[in-house]
């Protein structure tokens, strides 16, 4: 360990301090990015015309990724169809579930 100094053993602790707050960015960034990583992904809440623009878009995309897009306008249905596929106590309350805690899909948001 000859030339280390104690400067560098401080950024050493440095990086790992902040290595949790650094995954969580990798790990929104894979999801903005490569959505085909998702198994399902819903559109809750969208206004009615979202529909209508999705029939137009879906032939245009392959089926394998169309196919796990859904698109909910109503509120009730959106909890519903969350509740089916999320366990109830991880889905945020403005999301129909328990959770209480702090939620955030995007860092800094």
């Amino acid at each position: 360990l000859e030339g280390i100094t104690l400067s560098q053993l401080k950024w050493v602790r440095q990086w790992q301090k902040h290595s949790k707050s650094r995954n969580e960015r990798m790990g929104m960034d894979l999801l903005e990015c490569y959505p085909e990583q998702f198994s399902k992904i819903a559109v809750v809440h969208a206004p009615t015309f979202f529909s209508a623009i999705w029939t137009l878009v879906k032939p245009f995309l392959p089926a394998r990724t169309s196919d796990k897009i859904k698109i909910l306008s109503s509120k009730s249905k959106s909890h519903k169809y969350l509740e089916e596929i999320i366990e109830k106590r991880f889905l945020p309350q403005f999301l129909g579930g328990d959770y209480e805690g702090e939620w955030r899909m995007l860092p800094g948001k």
